[in-house]
């Protein structure tokens, strides 16, 4: 998967307001609750690795913190630090229903800001979202560029989703493979930058729901929401998509 990275500007905290974690949802809502630019897992006031996160914490043991995590996937790819929650089905074309919502990790990471925009935004990511219903994991590729925010992103040239379930044993097997959704769209609610600790890295966050087929007869319907840390630079454009905004 191409890898981009995103360049941002530190926000500042707002007094006054309680901490991240102070309420139920907090660490999984994707929402900056308490304005310090960092969200959910990133913000010290979540303990992810207790259950707190409400989604799976993307961090293996080729990551670079200091946590006990471990890699719950079984594929190569290079998983991060960060959580992720789905709540999708998969429709086989012979009717047959896959749920995709138990999300284990986020891998492949990346993103770009929006050329001479300020605060910084993002304009381009990439993300792997590693589910596993069943003994082995399925994984939905996501690759977007040319966003400006929230709305609805119509799939085509600069909007793709891949569902690659090849070793998926949930899927009957004459159906597993890689499966490029080509007709629906994503609504996006939600697509926010953050700063890292000590203004070196940055944290992407994206939620909204999505609505797709395939040439084969595969639908994927439902929800999903992430939130990881990636390593900035800036993309050469600030050029928009085709998106309908005010959702």
């Amino acid at each position: 998967m191409l890898l981009w990275s995103m360049v941002m500007l530190g926000g500042c905290g707002a007094g006054g307001v309680d901490g991240e974690g102070a309420l139920d949802g907090d660490c999984s809502d994707v929402i900056d609750n308490d304005f310090d630019g960092l969200v959910d897992c990133s913000d010290p006031g979540c303990d992810c690795d207790d259950g707190g996160g409400g989604g799976g914490d993307g961090d293996v043991d080729s990551d670079s913190d200091s946590d006990s995590d471990s890699d719950s996937d079984s594929d190569s790819d290079t998983d991060v630090d960060g959580n992720c929650i789905m709540n999708m089905v998969a429709t086989m074309p012979d009717g047959s229903g896959v749920p995709l919502s138990n999300c284990m990790a986020l891998s492949d990471l990346s993103a770009q800001t929006r050329l001479g925009i300020m605060p910084p935004q993002v304009g381009n990511y990439g993300v792997d979202l590693v589910a596993q219903p069943g003994a082995t994991p399925c994984q939905l590729e996501l690759f977007q560029i040319k966003l400006c925010g929230a709305g609805t992103y119509y799939l085509g040239d600069y909007h793709t989703l891949v569902l690659d379930s090849s070793g998926c044993a949930a899927v009957p097997e004459g159906y597993r493979g890689r499966v490029t959704m080509n007709e629906g769209y994503l609504n996006l609610t939600n697509v926010a930058l953050s700063s890292g600790a000590g203004g070196g890295g940055a944290t992407v966050s994206v939620a909204g729901t999505i609505n797709a087929s395939a040439d084969d007869g595969t639908d994927l319907t439902g929800n999903f929401q992430f939130s990881g840390s990636v390593t900035p630079t800036q993309a050469s454009t600030a050029d928009c998509s085709n998106q309908d905004t005010g959702l």
